[in-house]
């Protein structure tokens, strides 16, 4: 919206120049143009002559008055309340709800309410591990879930490669040998041309670890068919 990116781009002039609060108001209005510095003039002559002049926070509330009306008010309110993380990343996440933040001030009054207004709207699996640090600061929360969302995304690297490294066929399967796979094939004779039961029994375990070896290697084929004959 015009009107609130002209306030926020307002408030970072404030902040480089290092402005005063009681000469906020002097400079926003002396930035305004057109229709926007006539209703300013009429804002001003409402005021009597033992009113003290308006502040910047008084000035905001009177400014998002007129240019934003009740109805779109309370539709950001909502927006805000029900804010989640769903399908953001953290940082993305965190921006989104600076952003929409000033639109519900009374729901955040206080640090730790903003801490855990935060808290609340991020992914269960995330908000589980932030949750038990109890953490009151808006700052330390949003820190910490950095370091979790991290964290977390660096294991489920380290498991895909894992996962890779061991699935991955070559062009020449045959000449790769497990040594779990290659202990039982020797208990059992087991070979494609041929059909010898096993000289000793095999346990669950054995039989779930040949498998795998032999999904492995691209011969399962031969595995599950000595297992219906055997």
């Amino acid at each position: 919206m015009e009107a609130e990116s002209w306030l926020k781009q307002i408030e970072k002039v404030f902040q480089a120049l290092r402005c005063p609060d009681e000469e906020k108001v002097l400079f926003a209005t002396f930035m305004l143009q057109g229709e926007a510095a006539d209703w300013w003039e009429m804002e001003k002559g409402k005021l009597g002559p033992d009113d003290a002049p308006f502040i910047w926070e008084e000035f905001k509330k009177v400014f998002h008055e007129k240019y934003f009306p009740r109805g779109i008010r309370f539709q950001k309110y909502r927006e805000f309340d029900r804010l989640e993380q769903d399908d953001m990343t953290v940082a993305q996440y965190a921006a989104k709800f600076e952003e929409m933040s000033r639109y519900a001030p009374t729901l955040i009054s206080e640090d730790s309410d903003r801490a855990r207004k935060f808290e609340n709207g991020l992914r269960g699996w995330i908000q589980q591990q932030v949750a038990a640090f109890e953490l009151f600061s808006y700052k330390d929360v949003v820190n910490k879930v950095l370091v979790i969302e991290k964290g977390l995304d660096n294991a489920q690297t380290a498991r895909e490669k894992n996962m890779k490294k061991r699935f991955q066929s070559t062009d020449s399967p045959s000449q790769i040998v497990d040594p779990s796979s290659q202990r039982i094939r020797d208990r059992i004779k087991l070979s494609p041309e041929t059909e010898v039961k096993p000289e000793v029994p095999l346990d669950a375990t054995d039989v779930e670890d040949l498998i795998l070896s032999e999904i492995a290697l691209g011969l399962e084929g031969h595995i599950f068919l000595w297992l219906r004959r055997a």
